[in-house]
């Protein structure tokens, strides 16, 4: 009647409610209900063997409500047969996760991401497994959680799906999506082209390829209304022809992804349900869309599989062999890379390479090329180092786009570890929980300042943190992008395919030479409370690192070769990235500190039965690779390195009597006075007096409300808005022996805590040591130790797994305030410019420190709320969850003393950090040695595991820690010295024991025993 209008700000609003009907049409529902049987919900994992043996009682009544937080059960349905050839697809319409088992094995998972189940031609028996945790909070339609009585199940049917329809939305959905970018580049952030009313401005200024396809979309939508979905199809396959050209600027490479929290808001047993779940989702999906590719990362998870489903994992291990399946990650889990120890760390390395060769089909070079860790809070600057020891060239992450105060200003570089090793890094300015839409593909093109460089992208894509992986709605939208031509290129929106990563990260490394440079560790400007929160776990996690380190020990003094792997497992798997931090729910880390406590008991129990005999002398062995000292009675006794004597035959060591006056302890190296309240205002260590300022060291309590992540964050603002500890002391003093004596202050803290602080001088070096014993009764208060100094250089000094790293502590430019807290491995330091004159901090296992304008502090409890009472789910559990995490007793162990570059080795913080806090051991047998008679090096070269192997050999990790280059002399009764790679591979010979070492080196010495 009319001629089509020739205003086109009236085509959007009819192309968005086009897209709406499109989607309304695509499934139609079958109205009979699936009859639905279900076993007893309860915590204790059921194979699918066993449920086969279950009892099962029919759901006749809906909704129907079930289960306690993370409780498993087991569903039983049959699928009547089908009338016609056609794919059907099981709608599970449950609250909970669940995985879907056909003939025993598990062929998908049902999630809020993937509701619409593809079911097997044929199928007629399902087994369901689920899990009573809803997680997949990254999906945008379907964000919730479960109800607080438990996962509502609302029953179960068939669908069919309208092939014609679904096709033609993605091909409108993407085309109409990429216009609409054209002419609006902050779409959708403004309002979106379907909202009703209101007076629509015209299109002024367009491109003329905006106004080109608008009007093709809108002639397109006239096929729809008067031809129905398969017109639609055809029409806008003619567009998308029309738009063809192979010249687009930037390609973005998806790779399939799955991101799964091994712990977080679920406990371990449900992260492996997750990995069963996600990954026979993903393997599923390979299957239905043979371009996809999928990586995944971590060896915990195809362990769990493995272990779970036999069947799984084998179909994986095909993919793997055909190049369609990636597994590359590098290390065990995701670790944090700032808390564990370094040996720690390589530990994870180490098994994770293992795993990675056996997955890929034990190939000589099968080991990953890749660390793959998105979401980890912070990247020591070590790593680089640790990478180049085991092969490994390549590194990816997302997390530093959280960064709060600067953006990390590349995409691609080069990162430089502090010793110089080199590898090629690539970020992305996004989240891992990539849909593929066109937006997110050209918002993350647009932010990738090296694109000039190379014309890609790494894009993970599918939902993860148990959300299921890709789906076929990603597939889809891919295969389109793909075709956008030369309107994707107008828009901004790049070329899309599925590839690898390990050849999107060839292709990069290619341009190597062109890239920038970045040296030094990656500090996530975020999250900075994570080195604190649950000071119980960190405890208990440090402890578990020494008893495995006194336990090694023995072992290469003794020649029993490698300990028992499996302690090794556990402990790298406390390193994951939401466990260790003490950011993930309660039952996780009340179960990590009772395991992490029972493996130490266990390590030192087996070290001292491996030392004992029937008969022999009364023994002490050092654990150490460094000289050690033990006290009894009226002497001190070195102890040689790595080495067990008889009490009879110990050297004794210069030590002195401490005496003690009303404010005063002091001996021969060091004298300390205090107030009445128990503050340190003086200290003189060896003659040299310590440059304190202001009041003296003291505690304060912060009121500690993050504004978003309770147990992850401290805020800058939190740390200007507290109050010095000034309440009276009760002083009293403590005698232990002749050469020990304390004096103690008992005082209340904060609103009903109590502390007792200790003060002891050390026998034989120059350091005061402190021991706190809180009973911490006050919750989201943070607890800090602060000692003010006049030290203004430029830099402090923070210990990292190996050596350490420096951060600007003036005032002046926001990154500089930015690192308010931050995170040491165990001690940091305060000096002038020259490092000549300071002040060191050593702790037993507190890692979240800072240093501003010469003052130094360290954060001792932070009593956040529990992760499920914010983060979580509502929980209807089995018991009571306490609603803050560290209220308790707690002991808190940590050092100062004057710091000097100059100063020998053993008085360096990084070789206190370990002798401060790792016991002798006591035994009845023989002596034994590892044959390191003297590993007293240059002050900076720090001599901190002995790792055993097989056939009388052992390693001597070293590290550098100061900056400095020079030579040392190993005196050993070695047959032979070898320097090693980090894969225990031997890389040349130590001629004399001489070694040349450069500044922040990790030196690894192969010791042949025969």
């Amino acid at each position: 009647m009319l001629e089509s209008t020739p205003f086109q700000q009236f085509t959007a609003p009819r192309i968005a409610k086009s897209l709406d009907r499109l989607k309304a049409s695509i499934w139609t529902h079958q109205d009979k209900a699936l009859e639905v049987s279900q076993s007893a919900p309860g915590p204790d994992y059921v194979t699918p063997q066993q449920a086969l043996r279950l009892k099962y009682r029919q759901v006749k009544k809906l909704p129907h409500t079930w289960g306690r937080m993370f409780d498993q059960c087991w569903w039983k349905t049959t699928i009547p047969r089908a009338s016609k050839k056609e794919t059907r697809y099981l709608l599970w319409n449950d609250q909970a996760e669940a995985t879907v088992y056909a003939d025993g094995e598990p062929i998908g998972g049902i999630d809020p991401g993937h509701i619409y189940f593809p079911l097997p031609e044929g199928a007629r028996q399902l087994l369901i497994e689920s899990t009573c945790c809803r997680t997949g909070v990254w999906v945008p339609e379907n964000p919730t959680w479960m109800s607080t009585d438990g996962s509502v199940f609302r029953g179960a049917s068939l669908a069919v799906r309208d092939d014609d329809a679904f096709h033609a939305y993605y091909d409108l959905e993407v085309l109409f999506e990429t216009v609409l970018l054209l002419h609006r580049p902050d779409y959708p952030s403004d309002n979106t082209p379907g909202d009703p009313g209101g007076y629509r401005p015209p299109f002024d200024r367009a491109d003329p390829m905006f106004r080109s396809v608008m009007q093709q979309l809108n002639a397109a939508i006239d096929e729809y209304d008067n031809h129905g979905p398969a017109a639609l199809r055809k029409s806008l396959a003619r567009i998308y022809k029309s738009l063809h050209t192979d010249n687009r600027s930037h390609t973005a490479i998806i790779t399939g992804h799955a991101h799964i929290d091994l712990v977080w808001l679920w406990p371990e047993r449900v992260g492996e349900f997750k990995a069963v779940h996600s990954l026979s989702n993903a393997h599923a999906l390979l299957n239905r869309y043979k371009e996809v590719t999928f990586g995944y990362s971590q060896p915990a998870s195809y362990q769990a599989v493995e272990r779970l489903s036999p069947g799984l994992h084998k179909r994986i291990t095909r993919s793997i062999r055909t190049r369609r399946w990636e597994a590359t990650g590098a290390l065990q889990v995701e670790s944090d890379t700032q808390m564990p120890c370094g040996e720690a760390l390589i530990r994870s390395f180490e098994l994770g390479q293992r795993e990675f060769a056996r997955l890929n089909g034990n190939k000589k070079d099968g080991a990953s090329r890749v660390v793959w860790l998105p979401d980890t809070f912070g990247y020591s600057g070590n790593l680089p180092q640790i990478m180049a020891g085991f092969g490994v060239p390549y590194f990816f992450t997302t997390k530093l786009h959280w960064g709060s105060a600067t953006k990390f200003p590349y995409s691609s570089f080069r990162w430089q570890g502090h010793d110089g090793s080199e590898i090629v890094a690539h970020i992305i300015r996004d989240h891992y929980n990539q849909r593929a839409t066109p937006s997110q593909l050209k918002k993350i093109a647009g932010e990738l300042p090296q694109t000039a460089i190379h014309g890609e992208t790494l894009v993970p894509t599918g939902y993860g943190d148990g959300g299921g992986g890709p789906s076929d709605e990603m597939a889809e939208r891919v295969r389109r992008v793909s075709r956008l031509g030369i309107l994707g290129e107008a828009a901004g929106v790049p070329d899309a395919r599925w590839g690898r990563i390990d050849e999107f990260f060839d292709r990069l490394s290619d341009k190597r030479d062109t890239l920038p440079a970045w040296r030094g560790e990656m500090y996530l400007q975020y999250h900075r409370g994570v080195q604190t929160t649950h000071g119980d776990l960190k405890s208990a996690y440090r402890a578990a690192e020494r008893a495995l380190q006194t336990w090694e020990a023995v072992r290469c003094a003794t020649g029993r070769g490698p300990i028992d792997e499996s302690a090794w497992q556990r402990v790298v798997f406390a390193q994951f990235h939401d466990y260790l931090p003490g950011s993930s729910i309660w039952e996780v880390c009340r179960d990590a500190v009772r395991e992490l406590t029972q493996l130490a008991q266990d390590a030192h129990q087996q070290a001292e039965q491996e030392l004992s005999t029937r008969s022999g002398k009364k023994c002490v062995f050092n654990p150490l690779p460094q000289t050690n000292y033990w006290v009894k009675g009226k002497q001190a006794y070195v102890l040689p390195p790595l080495t067990g004597m008889e009490v009879a035959e110990l050297q004794p060591a210069s030590s002195s009597i401490p005496t003690i006056t009303a404010h005063k302890l002091q001996n021969d190296r060091l004298a300390v006075t205090f107030d009445k309240s128990g503050c340190v205002k003086s200290m003189v260590c060896d003659g040299v007096e310590l440059d304190l300022a202001g009041p003296g060291a003291q505690l304060w309590t912060f009121p500690d409300h993050p504004a978003v992540y309770d147990a992850w964050d401290i805020d800058r603002p939190t740390l200007s808005n507290g109050n010095p500890v000034r309440s009276q002391a009760k002083r009293h003093t403590e005698k232990e022996g002749t050469l020990q004596a304390a004096v103690c202050f008992t005082r209340k803290a904060g609103k009903a805590s109590t502390v007792v602080t200790r003060y002891r001088i050390d026998p034989v070096r120059p350091v005061l040591l402190i021991e706190f014993e809180i009973d911490w009764q006050d919750p989201q208060v943070l607890l800090k130790l602060a000692f003010p100094t006049r030290y203004k250089g430029r830099q402090a000094r923070f210990g990292s797994a190996f050596n350490s790293t420096l951060r600007d502590q003036l005032p002046g430019p926001i990154q500089n305030d930015a690192v308010f807290e931050a995170p040491g491995s165990r001690w940091v330091t305060v000096s002038d410019d020259t490092e000549k004159e300071g002040m060191m901090m050593v702790t037993e296992a507190k890692y979240g420190f800072g240093v501003h304008d010469g003052l130094l502090h360290v954060s001792l409890l932070r009593s956040a709320k529990i992760t499920e009472l914010v983060t979580g789910p509502p929980r209807r559990g089995r018991e009571e969850v306490p609603e803050f995490s560290d209220i308790g007793r707690h002991r808190i162990r940590l050092a100062v003393g004057r710091f000097s570059t100059d100063a020998p080795m053993v008085e360096q913080p990084a070789a206190l950090a370990d002798s401060l806090y790792t016991q002798p051991v006591r035994y009845t047998g023989k002596p034994v040695s590892a044959g390191l008679r003297n590993a007293d090096t240059h002050s900076g070269l720090v001599p901190n595991w002995a790792k055993p192997l097989t056939g009388k050999c052992w390693v001597l990790r070293m590290h550098e820690t100061l900056g400095r280059r020079g030579t040392c002399t190993l005196d050993t009764s070695a047959k032979q010295l070898s320097r090693m790679d980090l894969r225990d591979e031997t890389n040349g010979r130590v001629v004399g024991g001489k070694l040349e070492y450069r500044p922040y080196q990790l030196l690894s010495i192969g010791m042949h025993m025969k």
